[in-house]
Parts: C-alpha cells; structure tokens; sequence
C-alpha cells in the first residue's frame, strides 16, 4: 500500500486527467486509514454536516441529536423560534445529555441531573456544595445554517455558510419548492463500505436499469438520465421520468414534472428531489470501511394526509419502499467494499452518464490538497 504522501500524488493525477479520460480513484483512497484520518481533518472536523430539516422542531423546546466526528451535537428550537446547536455533554462529567429527537422543557443530565435551560445554560446541579458556582456554566454552542429546509451543523467557527455555498444550486431546484417539503420518515444505520462509495452511488443513476430494475428503472430509466456542471460546492444530474408527476401548483411547467434531480453538496450531504417527495443522505465515515448514514425521506405539505390513518399508511409505504431502494445499493456498496480490498483491484474508466463521480473527485483532490501534475486543468 503506498504511504499518504503518494497517494496523494495519486489522487491528484487521477483527478486532473480530463472528463473524457476519467477513471476511477485508486484504491488506497478507500481503504487506507491515513486517507481517512485525512478526510475527517479536512472535511469533517471543519465543514457543515447536515443533522435533518428544521420542520423535524416546529416548537420551542423540539430537538434534535447527531454526532459529528467525535462530538455529540443537539439542535433545539428556542423559545424565540430560532434554532441552537449545542454540544450534547454535560459540563459536569460529559455525559450525553439528551438521545434521538423529541421535546423538553429543560435538558436534565441522566447521570447527577444538572439541568440546563435550552439556550445551554446551566440552572441546577444538585448536592455540588455551597462552594461551587454555577454562573458562567454553559453548553459550548456550534454554529448553525439552513438551505432550502434542511439543517447544518459545523465544528468549525470560520467556514463560509453553506447557504452561501449552495445558492447557484437553489437557483436549479426553485421549481420543486423543497423548502415546503417536511421529513416524514428518518433512519440512523451503518454500512460496511467507504462513505465515498455510498456516495457515488447516490449520485449516479447509471446503475438504475440493473441494480434497481424493479423499483426504480420503471418510473426513471437510465436511458433518461443526464449530467450538467456543477459548481464548486455540488454536482447535479437528472433523471427523465417516464410518468410525469401531479401538477402541484399552477405555474409549475412540463419540464420540471418531467424530471427529477439528485444532488451532493459536498462534502457529504446527497438527496434527490420530486415534487411530492425527496430523498436525503447524511454521511460520516467510521474508518476507511464503515459509514454513518443519517437518512430521510421528505414529502411536500400540499400531499400530506390530515386523517391520522391515511398519515400513517404513507410513513409505513414510505418506510417499506426507501428500505427496499437502500437494501439494493446497500448490497452493492458492501459487495464494493470488500473487492476493493483485493490486491487485484484496478481503476476503471467512467462513462458519459458518471460526470458527477470526477467532480467530486476533482472538489476531493482540491480540498485535501492533492498536488496537481504540471499543465493540469485546475479544479474549479
């Protein structure tokens, strides 16, 4: 296996090579724990992770919890209807304090019941003595950005808002009205492969007529699907569907009923969008062959049942169908995963639909400063 250093150098000339002669990453990018550690330093540590939507906390006091790298996260809605993140550690003897999503009045530590208020600071810490001051204890609190609906958190007091970032993407998707979507269905699991992989899965619909023949290939084909440039911070491709969707609203025009996109905004967050439904990942890695996959499934609120019944029949229909969808590329990416781990394992070339896969490539290379071979086409 080379040291860091090489395939670093690897990387770079992979990612400089031009569309037409593109291939695939070498495999140490996969597999070495170096890499990985790098990835977590450069990406991770310091960039927005997406923790959910915010109509996942209408009310003051709704939360929600995840953890970035090694940091566990809460995000509160606050009595002013803004949202915080706060570390999710007691300043006492750093127990997590809160668990999954709900609501609360206060937030009560499980282990000596110091509580806080929701802004994070701290109210009561039961029998500490009359020599202890609770004034100025508080939770260390993250920075915090929206897009279009959904919720990002960083570790990192410097890196430009994500929102900022994404803006020419909003430009793309405005037709599908994603900010009126809300999250109806959310999984927390782990996969035996490299969050990479997963991600290019996602964001490639090149393998729908075979790995999804059943479930996706009939309603968006891989003959229908096309790349278009993306921009420094994402990538975009769309799928032609073969039925045209409802006709949410007025002045929506054939075109967008017609397609749907799937986007990464790098480095981690993947979704694809309709106009009654969308489909998101958030993704972290757990060594070079585990991933943390955060993942829901959003429909817009003009198609959303009132009758508790009917609600209930959609999550359940919503839940069997994004399974079955998942346990397909699941079984892919883990099948992946472990031929990658083959001394026999080779690059390979890209085709005219993977235009998404060597941008992100090219926005890897760039960030994790693999040095580029003289005279290459620098990565926007």
């Amino acid at each position: 296996m080379p040291n860091l250093d090489s395939l670093l150098h690897e990387i770079g000339r992979t990612a400089a090579l031009p569309f037409e002669q593109a291939t695939t990453l070498p495999t140490g990018a996969y597999t070495d724990p170096a890499f990985t550690a790098l990835e977590i330093e450069k990406l991770f540590a310091v960039d927005w992770i997406c923790v959910g939507r915010t109509d996942e906390i209408p009310e003051p006091g709704d939360y929600l919890t995840h953890r970035i790298v090694e940091t566990p996260v809460m995000v509160m809605r606050q009595a002013d209807g803004s949202i915080k993140a706060l570390v999710n550690a007691c300043r006492h003897r750093s127990s997590e304090l809160l668990s999954g999503s709900g609501h609360v009045a206060k937030i009560v530590c499980p282990y000596h019941a110091w509580s806080y208020d929701l802004t994070g600071d701290l109210k009561m810490a039961p029998f500490m003595g009359k020599h202890f001051d609770k004034s100025g204890v508080c939770l260390p609190e993250l920075r915090t950005d929206e897009w279009e609906g959904w919720l990002y958190v960083t570790l990192d007091a410097d890196v430009a808002p994500i929102s900022q970032r994404l803006g020419s993407l909003s430009q793309r998707v405005e037709n599908y009205r994603t900010d009126e979507q809300v999250n109806v269905h959310r999984g927390n699991e782990v996969w035996d492969c490299n969050w990479k992989s997963l991600a290019e899965n996602f964001t490639e619909s090149y393998h729908l007529f075979s790995s999804h023949k059943d479930t996706l290939q009939p309603f968006t084909p891989t003959q229908g699907v096309w790349c278009e440039p993306g921009d420094a911070g994402w990538n975009i491709h769309w799928m032609d569907t073969s039925r045209p969707q409802d006709k949410l609203w007025d002045d929506l025009d054939d075109a967008t009923r017609a397609t749907f996109p799937l986007m990464h905004a790098f480095p981690c967050h993947v979704f694809s969008l309709s106009l009654n439904r969308g489909f998101w990942m958030s993704l972290q890695p757990d060594g070079p062959h585990r991933v943390r996959v955060l993942w829901g499934v959003t429909v817009h609120r003009s198609v959303l049942p009132e009758d508790a019944e009917a609600l209930a029949a959609l999550k359940a229909e919503i839940a069997t169908t994004f399974d079955a969808v998942n346990m397909e590329d699941r079984t892919i990416v883990e099948s992946i995963a472990r031929s990658l781990k083959s001394p026999h394992a080779a690059q390979g070339r890209l085709g005219e639909k993977e235009r998404t896969l060597w941008e992100f490539w090219r926005y890897l290379a760039h960030t994790l400063g693999a040095p580029a071979p003289a005279g290459a086409i620098a990565a926007e």
